[in-house]
């Protein structure tokens, strides 16, 4: 199963790190989309540490980011530049999706 999530508030990391945590325990596979005021976590190396996992897709809108002023010039490369097609692919590819 892949579990979608999309990201589009900074309140919830506990909440965001606890469900792909559990997913991958379980054997499942994760794709995050993160926009809006989501885009703040990617200043986090805890949320953006989970693009490492081979099992977890990250990608953003880029245009809400840059409207935020995020700070995107470390950002991993294994998470993706995007827009809101990215948000319906998540949607598409994903089993389940919750929204954060």
């Amino acid at each position: 199963m892949e579990l979608g999530i999309l990201v589009n508030t900074s309140e919830n990391l506990k909440h965001v790190l606890g469900l792909i945590k559990a997913a991958l325990k379980k054997g499942h596979s994760a794709r995050l989309f993160v926009m809006d005021e989501g885009t703040r976590l990617l200043e986090n190396s805890k949320f953006t540490g989970l693009s490492d996992h081979e099992k977890v897709t990250m990608s953003f809108c880029e245009y809400n980011a840059l409207q935020l002023g995020i700070n995107l010039e470390n950002l991993n490369t294994k998470i993706k530049k995007g827009n809101q097609l990215h948000n319906a692919i998540m949607c598409w590819k994903s089993d389940k999706i919750l929204v954060l």
